[in-house]
């Protein structure tokens, strides 16, 4: 009886280990009011958005009545600039700081370079951005973010001649920018007018590597310009514990099966 006991605490203690929890991320659905997200630069939280200067074209939510929307060069350019967004997000404080954290920043698809007082992050020249994100957000290791995104921008077309600019979006976890999707990857309008246009939404999953508390953050980046805006549009954030590896019902079962054993034999 006692060894049945210490089996079913060992058990206990398997399944409360190996199921974690799913984190706590409040409001991912931006219903109504963007609180508790901080924010920076511009930020809004419509309904439905019909998209500006051409032909047209609307956003609606995916779930819920509203979304989040960040806009790359709106709002005050010197309170949402790109220096702005990175102390924002990671407290970094000067360009040393900024030039160790580009090293390790994980930006896919762009040319290693240090950031320096103009504002090049990773070979890349970033100005003015928008951001949100939640603090101290309980991580382990093997969780799974998913979420839905768009961008709609001007960017895609050229203006009198002007050549597309690749303004960015990125999910920023673990410590580092995860990239979404650049303005030139949009599908350009039919007529080369400035209008901004969109794919639609898109499902985003992201599967953290680190465990403990973290900031998770959601950015764009005006590239270069801020004659031309480029928008990302964010909706229904969810967390998934991590899953119950398969082999652990097969383990289970084998001790359960070798405490029945042992106990039928002090039984005869």
């Amino acid at each position: 009886m006692k060894r049945l006991r210490i089996l079913s605490l060992i058990l206990a203690g398997l399944f409360s280990g190996t199921v974690a929890n799913a984190a706590t991320l409040t409001n991912g659905g931006f219903e109504g009011t963007l609180n508790p997200w901080n924010q920076i630069g511009n930020v809004t939280n419509p309904g439905l958005v019909t998209l500006t200067g051409g032909l047209g074209g609307a956003l609606s939510p995916t779930e819920g009545d509203s979304q989040a929307v960040l806009r790359s060069n709106g709002g005050d350019p010197a309170a949402a600039n790109r220096f702005s967004i990175l102390n924002f997000l990671s407290g970094l404080t000067d360009v040393a700081d900024l030039n160790a954290f580009s090293g390790t920043s994980g930006l896919t698809g762009f040319e290693n370079s240090s950031v320096n007082e103009f504002g090049d992050l990773e070979g890349e020249f970033f100005t003015t951005g928008s951001a949100i994100s939640q603090d101290s957000i309980d991580i382990t290791a093997g969780m799974k973010m998913s979420f839905d995104f768009a961008l709609a921008t001007q960017e895609a077309s050229s203006l009198f001649g002007a050549t597309p600019q690749p303004d960015a979006a990125f999910l920023f976890a673990d410590g580092e920018f995860h990239k979404l999707a650049l303005a030139t990857e949009v599908t350009p309008p039919t007529l080369l007018f400035n209008q901004e246009v969109s794919d639609g939404y898109s499902a985003f999953e992201y599967t953290f590597q680190n465990s403990g508390p973290q900031t998770i953050a959601l950015v764009v980046f005006n590239f270069d310009n801020s004659s031309a805006a480029t928008r990302l549009f964010v909706d229904n954030i969810e967390f998934a514990a991590v899953p119950l590896p398969a082999t652990l019902p097969l383990f289970v079962a084998g001790l359960v099966g070798l405490g029945l054993v042992s106990r039928r034999r002090r039984t005869i």
